[in-house]
Formats: C-alpha cells, structure tokens, sequence
C-alpha cells in the first residue's frame, strides 16, 4: 500500500474484547515507522447497525483517509495480518478486500 494512509472503523456495543484492544495497540505500534494509520473511527453500535455502519463511512470520508479497514470489535489479529490485508489491496483491482477470521 506504500505511503497510502488507513482509518481503522469499528462498532462495539459500549466496550470492546481485550484481544482486540491488544492487537488494535500492536498494529499501531508495528506501523508507527511507516505511518499509515492515520485514524481510529471507534463507534458505539446501537440497534441499528446498518446506520451505524453508514455513519462510520461517513467519518471516513470526512477524514479524507484512503482506505477505510472496518473490524469487528471482539476480533483478533497480528500486524502480520494488518500487513497481508494490505499488501493485497488495490484502487484498482481490488478497491474492496474481505476477509473470514476465526477465533483463536
């Protein structure tokens, strides 16, 4: 992804799982020397989730950032797997990238 700049988004119902809060911290840490992550969108989910989500979206566009990585508040991950995210991800040929993760 280069120099290209990243918003983190993400919905929780009033808290957020600890592996999460770790894994948001590392990948964060890991990318300090490239700088790409630019935003964190953390946003209170109500029963209305599908507005929540176009809220968020809204922020992003607001912040002007390139790329907009939505996770799920009780989800895990490694900055290896930030990393393989965006290495795949293209304007182009790959404008949205999805992803399955299972729990560990």
């Amino acid at each position: 992804m280069g120099a290209t700049s990243i918003a983190i988004g993400f919905l929780h119902p009033g808290d957020t799982a600890g592996c999460f809060t770790e894994s948001l911290a590392l990948t964060q840490l890991a990318d300090r020397r490239l700088g790409r992550i630019r935003s964190i969108i953390g946003m209170q989910s109500s029963p209305r989730l599908v507005e929540a989500r176009s809220q968020m979206v809204d922020s992003f566009l607001t912040l002007r950032n390139e790329w907009l990585l939505m996770i799920d508040a009780d989800m895990a991950w490694s900055p290896d797997d930030f990393e393989l995210i965006a290495k795949h991800a293209d304007p182009d040929d790959v404008p949205i990238l999805g992803g399955l993760c299972f729990g560990g």
